[in-house]
């Protein structure tokens, strides 16, 4: 996780329209893009709606690097504007998390029980082992879905928290001049 302070240069827009479906069925969606940056670190915010951001205005952004160097924003404050954009709020992740992990908890354990049940009987037979791969393959999904819920959750605290920090020292910083 980085978080930049600094003057946005070099700004530029651009968005994305992508569209499936057709007739009545028909499904558009826009997404905007903006490149900007931070010192010599190139930042991109993409969003439903038109970042805020002018060359020359006080940006605090956290985000990540992609593999290109590019740090894709999380969330970003425009402290010369007053705006900012964040995810939503990292609870709604970790609640879906926590809905995945038990889904895939309750499959775990009825397909332990249903092992159990079957070496009890001494009767595992191939239809019990189809079952069992069943159980297993539809327990695995939703745990994987589940922690990767549970670490976005976490980078999007991490962001929330260091950019609240450092927008209220950057606006404290202007107020002060």
């Amino acid at each position: 996780m980085e978080l930049l302070r600094g003057p946005a240069a070099q700004v530029m827009a651009a968005n994305r329209v992508t569209g499936s479906g057709s007739g009545s069925s028909m499904s558009v969606s826009t997404e905007f893009i903006t490149t900007f940056a931070i010192g010599d670190r190139q930042v991109r915010i993409k969003g439903d709606v038109p970042p805020v951001v002018n060359a020359g205005d006080e940006m605090v952004v956290a985000g990540e690097q992609d593999r290109s160097g590019v740090v894709d924003a999380i969330c970003y404050v425009n402290v010369t504007r007053g705006t900012g954009v964040a995810e939503e709020g990292p609870w709604l992740w970790r609640l879906g998390a926590i809905v995945f992990l038990i889904f895939a908890g309750l499959m775990t354990l009825l397909m332990v029980l249903f092992l159990g049940l079957s070496l009890l009987t001494g009767r595992m037979g191939s239809d019990d082992a189809v079952l069992i791969c069943l159980f297993a393959g539809c327990a695995l999904p939703p745990y994987f879905a589940g922690r990767w819920m549970m670490r976005r959750g976490q980078r999007v605290s991490r962001a929330l928290k260091l950019i609240r920090e450092a927008s209220v020292q950057a606006s404290a910083g202007r107020k002060s001049r």
